[in-house]
């Protein structure tokens, strides 16, 4: 038995009334528990906590009075080593501590361990995503044990050597083929024709700028027209 099985402070606490009172507690822990270098000392300590009984209860054992608890150890014990002294204090800082204190940490504790529990579902979509991975992991492997072909006859496998699918190259070719025809005009067109009537027109062109030729008498008679014109 150790110093935090013994009662602790609080309404409920007993100095030396009842089976579970501090004074049977603490006589069992000096007899067979981790308190026996204490046995010596027992009566001094049940002494100081049956006088400050009324303090433990209301949970106002506080560090003045534990130091005052301490000195009346010192006068009425006997062969009180350091480490009694520091169980002793221990002793007391676990009676200033009321039961409703330890009460709430159980309590948040639980409520903190029913949060964790409610709050699964972070550890759900994870398990989710670690099962949809096992099976994808799973669909290939049966996927490339099925397509192993074990043949008995020797086969040539110059094409798969070379990495060149003959039947994938075929495809593509015959798309690009329909691609290149449906790209073609409907209607055919003779270059030649079309070629002689961009001939035609352009040298229609050609014969409108063109000045025609006159002969002497219109010549005589233009210069005759554009001299009358300048003396105006």
């Amino acid at each position: 038995m150790k110093i935090k099985d013994l009662p602790s402070g609080g309404t409920n606490f007993r100095s030396s009334v009842g089976n579970s009172s501090f004074a049977k507690k603490l006589s069992a822990a000096t007899r067979v528990g981790s308190l026996q270098n204490l046995a010596d000392n027992k009566q001094a300590i049940m002494h100081a906590v049956k006088h400050y009984e009324k303090a433990i209860k209301r949970g106002k054992f506080d560090s003045s009075r534990q130091r005052q608890a301490w000195e009346m150890i010192k006068k009425k014990g006997s062969n009180l080593s350091k480490n009694d002294e520091k169980e002793i204090k221990s002793l007391f800082k676990h009676l200033s501590k009321t039961s409703s204190d330890s009460d709430t940490k159980k309590s948040s504790q639980a409520q903190v361990n029913k949060d964790m529990v409610k709050d699964t579902g972070f550890l759900d979509e994870k398990n989710k995503a670690l099962k949809e991975r096992l099976k994808t992991l799973e669909n290939v492997s049966v996927r490339r044990n099925t397509s192993m072909k074990f043949v008995s006859g020797p086969q040539d496998t110059t094409a798969a050597r070379s990495g060149v699918n003959t039947e994938v190259l075929n495809r593509r070719l015959s798309q690009k083929e329909s691609m290149l025809k449906s790209r073609l005009p409907r209607e055919r067109v003779s270059w030649q024709e079309e070629k002689k009537k961009r001939f035609e027109v352009s040298s229609l062109h050609k014969d409108m700028n063109v000045r025609p030729t006159l002969s002497a008498k219109d010549k005589k008679k233009e210069e005759k027209n554009i001299s009358s014109f300048q003396n105006l």
